[in-house]
């Protein structure tokens, strides 16, 4: 989150983090940061920074840069989704497979 009227970058997840803890699992918020801002989420689909959108985030901000509506993704080995949920709101098509 930038500050108004500066340059400065505030991360929120550690200082929501305390907070977010009080958050039903089944609970379905939208994600805070980054690149997947906004996209909603299922709260105890995964580890806490998901949803506060502090999970790798230098690594979801150069996937969403290479992301257009044309493109078809093909995530393999979806695992809980974080990367499925950017690439489903940027592109048209997408396609995932989880090994059995």
């Amino acid at each position: 989150m930038c500050v108004p009227f500066s340059q400065l970058q505030i991360h929120l997840g550690p200082f929501l983090a305390p907070f977010a803890r009080a958050v039903p699992a089944r609970a379905a918020v939208p994600i805070l940061e980054g690149p997947a801002r906004g996209i909603r989420w299922q709260v105890g689909a995964g580890m806490m920074n998901f949803w506060l959108g502090t999970y790798e985030r230098k690594k979801m901000a150069a996937f969403a840069a290479e992301l257009r509506p044309e493109m078809v993704v093909y995530d393999i080995g979806a695992n809980v989704g974080a990367y499925t949920v950017l690439a489903a709101a940027k592109c048209t098509r997408l396609s995932l497979t989880l090994p059995t």
